[in-house]
């Protein structure tokens, strides 16, 4: 499966957080997951946004509480 070669997502949820719109980007590794998650917030400021290895949340962008 992708997840296993790419375990790294950047995605992008609903408005109130709840279910994934669509993932941005894959990646093999932190360093290129973490570009991407940087170009994702550059390009979409306003959206939610988190960078996940797993079910583990990496970083995030206007989460709501």
């Amino acid at each position: 499966m992708v997840e296993d070669l790419l375990p790294f997502a950047v995605e992008q949820w609903d408005a109130g957080g709840i279910r994934i719109e669509r993932i941005l980007a894959r990646a093999a590794n932190v360093l290129l997951a973490s570009a991407a998650f940087d170009r994702a917030s550059a390009l979409y400021p306003d959206k939610v946004l988190t960078l996940r290895h797993g079910t583990r949340v990496v970083a995030s962008l206007n989460l709501p509480d």
